[in-house]
């Protein structure tokens, strides 16, 4: 079935890399708009989509009235319905829209807030689609930011990035552990996509910090005190943003040997692994150390010296 998802446009890469990670297939991209075929649709995990809608019609732009009145309405109507569109352009013609629906349909009836038969019209700069809306992200992401934690740290990942990270994976369910898991970022993502997660970290204050998070919002995590370059657990997924720190030739070197230490652990514990790595090092170099291949890679700038590489890694 082919389906149109609706990504977020500051990371539209990343946007579209976890959608098809999680939803392979075919697909083609229009601006903001993502339009694929997949035979097992599975949306409602995705950070960087806004909404996700079942394929109706696509048309130039300019033919969308017409395309839009000759449509069977009455074949895909149920119960009530609403008619939504991401456009500004359009957004004062919902109405029009909608009387175009009500006069093709048998006892309609208009309900904005719940309809059964959501409609959505999406533009773009040459081309408009029209769908019905399977899945809208209503994930209060802003609740779980790092400022509204009870334990804090300026190094930690937002929520729609972290699990931006798990959906990258194409895992769906399983164990995912990470080996740096500081006050818990990606752990906290990771439990409420319901995966069994684990967290290590050296620190004892870290650890201290995670725990009160994971409290916090009541969820059920494994984290412990534990060095990441010794022997890791069997997992299905490693997901990590280790240490990084300062970029002075010393501490870089002793940076880069953690780093090697620690794939060749995790090498040993799983045949997936997303991993950040800071633009300051040499990542490729470091992942060659290891058996682990690149199978994609994301770049997210941070500011004008640091670049954060999201490193998909298989074996």
């Amino acid at each position: 079935m082919k389906y149109i998802l609706q990504l977020h446009q500051d990371l539209p890469e990343l946007a579209k890399g976890e959608a098809l990670a999680l939803n392979p297939g075919e697909h083609k991209t229009f601006s903001n708009i993502l339009l694929l075929e997949t035979s097992s649709p599975y949306f409602k995990t995705l950070a960087f989509t806004k909404k996700s809608c079942q394929f109706l019609f696509q048309c130039k732009k300019e033919n969308l009235q017409k395309t839009f009145k000759n449509y069977n309405w009455q074949k895909i109507y149920k119960e009530s319905f609403a008619v939504r569109t991401n456009s500004k352009e359009l957004k004062n013609k919902e109405k029009e829209f909608a009387e175009i629906v009500w006069a093709k349909i048998n006892n309609p009836k208009v309900n904005l807030n719940s309809a059964k038969t959501p409609i959505e019209i999406f533009i773009t700069e040459k081309y408009a689609f029209c769908g019905l809306l399977v899945h809208k992200n209503e994930d209060k992401h802003h609740d779980r930011h790092p400022n509204n934690r009870p334990a804090q740290h300026p190094s930690t990942l937002k929520p729609k990035l972290a699990k931006s990270l798990l959906n990258l994976s194409g895992l769906k369910k399983g164990k995912v552990l990470d080996p740096f898991c500081g006050t818990g970022g990606i752990l906290l993502e990771s439990a409420l996509l319901n995966f069994k997660t684990i967290g290590y970290d050296l620190s004892p204050e870290m650890i201290k910090r995670c725990k009160k998070n994971i409290k916090h919002f009541n969820l059920n995590i494994d984290v412990k005190i534990k060095d990441a370059t010794s022997k890791l657990e069997k997992v299905d997924l490693i997901v990590t943003d280790p240490p990084y720190g300062r970029a002075s030739s010393v501490f870089k070197r002793d940076i880069i040997k953690l780093y090697e230490d620690f794939l060749k652990q995790a090498e040993k514990s799983t045949k997936k692994a997303v991993i950040i790595f800071p633009s300051i090092l040499p990542f490729k170099k470091i992942i060659k150390t290891s058996n682990f291949t690149i199978e994609k890679i994301y770049k997210v700038k941070v500011h004008r010296s640091l670049t954060r590489n999201i490193v998909i890694l298989k074996r």
